[in-house]
């Protein structure tokens, strides 16, 4: 894929904007393509708003690029080596599927210069074996669930690491946890538990937290957007 980047910024006089895996080191991109003006990596905000804003979409066995074919973006599949243990068929097969350089820049080429794209019969058949599209919609049942949940509990000690968290907990909800504890008790864990630390650290980056307030604000809007009410 990073060959494959470079190809295509060498050829095409487009941006090229990088969205690292949550599960990927962000800063090989960076380090690679820091010093190419044109390529952008990026983290930030949520990728259907990157997808809405791009010409074209390429991944690797990434269910993103079931949500660009969804929305309607030329979607592209770029599969250089394929094994069967590790590869995401339904993503691959909602895409269209290319094997090398040449075949991938023929393919954004197109996309570019006739933008048109819509999914076969045979996709929209097995993706919808795994996305239900009848009933309610599912911001109307994630709202709904949101608004169902109540809670009068302390919730910074859910910031502390799984397996040591189990161990705090009974001692720690019944206070009323601050940062600083919790900072306190990550610095800790650093020195003697480094590789518990390391592994909180990449599930943070792959699954970022989010704060009471910004879950209500995004039930809110999903309340909004659904037609109900929201408390």
């Amino acid at each position: 894929m990073l060959a494959a980047i470079a190809h295509l910024h060498h050829e095409l006089d487009i941006p090229i904007v990088i969205r690292p895996h949550p599960s990927e080191t962000h800063e090989i991109y960076r380090s690679l393509f820091s010093a190419h003006e044109g390529i952008h990596v990026t983290s930030r905000g949520l990728a259907r708003e990157w997808i809405a804003h791009a010409s074209v979409v390429v991944h690797n066995n990434c269910t993103t690029g079931i949500e660009s074919a969804l929305m309607g973006v030329p979607t592209i599949a770029y599969q250089p080596v394929t094994d069967p243990r590790y590869d995401i068929s339904l993503a691959n097969d909602a895409s269209r599927q290319v094997k090398s350089r040449d075949t991938l820049l023929e393919a954004v080429t197109g996309y570019l210069e006739d933008p048109s794209y819509s999914l076969s019969k045979e996709q929209r058949e097995a993706l919808h074996e795994y996305l239900n599209t009848d009933g309610p919609l599912a911001a109307h049942l994630i709202t709904q669930h949101v608004n169902d949940l109540a809670t009068t509990r302390g919730g910074n000690y859910t910031k502390l690491h799984p397996g040591y968290r189990r161990v705090a907990e009974e001692s720690i909800k019944s206070i009323v946890p601050s940062d600083i504890i919790a900072a306190m008790y990550n610095k800790i864990i650093a020195r003697v538990a480094p590789e518990e630390y390391r592994r909180r650290s990449y599930q943070t980056q792959k699954f970022p937290e989010l704060t009471q307030p910004e879950i209500a604000d995004r039930a809110e809007a999903l309340a909004s957007i659904s037609g109900i009410s929201s408390p």
